[in-house]
């Protein structure tokens, strides 16, 4: 069973001549697991609509920023390299660095990582969990392999704790529980990512038999022997193609160039669902994702529960009375609603913004609709371009909000953020407002943080804003929802 599962990162030694790899293990230096608890205790990446993941390119490869697939040796270090792998390739796309020799030589220090985050291993022998990998990378950052070689530093190796701000993450997200068993969910998770320029570090479990078949890979689609199991080993997802056998991802490997196709390996869709329990996405710093940012924009639609939009209109246009400083920013639904409607809000983002659902009503209560739990990670990273959306919807594809069954009006208001909020402490300050309306009490709270309105268009056919200029700050947007 999953929660009895061990990951470790197996040493290997690849033989130049053969291309044989030999196994070096034994109960002794295989020691440590990876935490099941602190994945789930990772961020999850939000849930999108159905239509989000629809009309993905057929095939992504980032194997053009990848540096030269590094070889672990003897080292339990796979999870630092899977790390490494994957913030230079995301640094890579935003540099526009496309020369191997200029990728591999600005890659970070894998062991430097890995030291940084288990101090106490001063061999590299244990192994251990993504989470302090993760954290390492946020906080600390890392060294590049100019700046040090080993593959395991000591301690009078490890360089002094530098400005390695650029290799700072903003966080990173799971995008799957460790008892996942939607496959589809799996797959289509992964791909999206992947679709909007995002290297994916996972853990993959096999038995021995299955791990033997992928040690003695070769190229094509990797032919599983064996099942999941207790052999764990941590890797970077770099590419996809749904034409190549069926449908397969491309696999960086920590095992060096002589092994599988020069450090790459391919899996069908299906045995990467059954044999990946684990797979996350780093976020970089604003400035620094992967494809160019420019401004917030977004927009959020209400569909009853079949699916269809109930118009809406800007108070400015229908030429509602001023209620606020942000009177451009609030909309009404075209006609009142019925009773006892059935209904959820779709909010969508054009550019990488930190999102937030707020509900109130004529009583003033005030009530999180998201992110709707703690570890739920309110960045909307993804951009909408091209055929490409992004959207989620609150509650949920399969829930729904149901309007009151008497005459009453409900606000829903968005925020977007340039910038990660202290939501329970606005929450708190919103609900200690106990007079004027709610646009007014947003007013008083936000006013500080927010972008003025001379710089934002809004839409006055439906809900929908686009920053003029790259200001940092946030955009309200409410609707008002008579119930009639």
């Amino acid at each position: 069973m999953i929660l009895g599962k061990k990951i470790f990162c197996w040493a290997v030694i690849i033989l130049t001549t053969t291309l044989e790899v030999n196994l070096l293990f034994s109960q002794g230096l295989v020691t440590t697991k990876l935490s099941i608890d602190s994945y789930q205790r990772l961020p999850q990446k939000i849930s999108f609509t159905t239509r989000s993941g629809e009309n993905l390119p057929k095939e992504i490869s980032l194997r053009p920023f990848a540096p030269t697939p590094g070889d672990q040796g003897e080292y339990e270090t796979c999870t630092a390299w899977s790390a490494a792998h994957a913030r230079v390739i995301l640094e890579a796309q935003n540099r526009n660095w496309r020369s191997p020799n200029v990728i591999s030589r600005e890659m970070y220090n894998a062991g430097s990582i890995y030291r940084l985050s288990f101090p106490a291993d001063e061999t590299c022998s244990q192994g251990g969990d993504l989470v302090p990998i993760l954290e390492t990378l946020k906080n600390v950052g890392a060294p590049r392999m100019a700046e040090i070689r080993s593959d395991c530093p000591q301690d009078h190796e490890l360089p002094s704790i530098k400005n390695w701000e650029f290799s700072k993450l903003e966080g990173y997200a799971r995008l799957f529980d460790i008892n996942e068993r939607d496959l589809s969910k799996k797959v289509g998770n992964v791909k999206k990512s992947l679709a909007q320029k995002y290297p994916v570090m996972i853990g993959m479990s096999f038995t021995r038999e299955a791990w033997e078949s992928l040690r003695n890979y070769q190229i094509g689609a990797w032919k599983p022997v064996g099942e999941s199991g207790t052999i764990g080993h941590a890797m970077t997802v770099v590419g996809y193609n749904d034409t190549k056998d069926g449908g397969v991802f491309e696999i960086m490997n920590s095992w060096g160039t002589a092994w599988g196709d020069k450090g790459f390996w391919w899996i069908k869709y299906d045995d990467f669902a059954h044999f990946t329990d684990m797979a996350i996405e780093l976020i970089p710093k604003r400035n620094h994702l992967p494809t160019p940012t420019k401004t917030l924009s977004g927009s959020f639609r209400v569909e009853d529960r079949y699916g269809r939009v109930i118009k809406t209109i800007s108070n400015k246009k229908y030429g509602a009375p001023r209620l606020s400083r942000i009177i451009q920013s609030h909309y009404r639904t075209e006609k009142p609603i019925p009773q006892q409607l059935q209904y959820r809000l779709v909010i969508e983002n054009s550019e990488p913004a930190f999102v937030y659902a707020i509900g109130s009503d004529l009583r003033g209560e005030i009530t999180k609709l998201f992110p709707y739990e703690e570890n739920i990670d309110p960045y909307m990273n993804y951009k909408s371009f091209g055929e490409l959306i992004n959207e989620t919807a609150i509650p949920s594809e399969k829930h729904v909000f149901e309007a009151s069954d008497f005459k009453t009006t409900d606000y829903f208001i968005v925020l977007y953020s340039t910038e990660k909020l202290d939501f329970d402490a606005i929450m708190s300050l919103l609900k200690q407002e106990k007079t004027g309306t709610i646009s007014e009490k947003l007013n008083r709270v936000l006013l500080s943080r927010r972008i003025p309105d001379a710089k934002i268009e809004y839409s006055q056919e439906k809900i929908s804003f686009r920053v003029k200029s790259n200001e940092q700050g946030l955009v309200v947007l409410i609707l008002e929802m008579e119930v009639e």
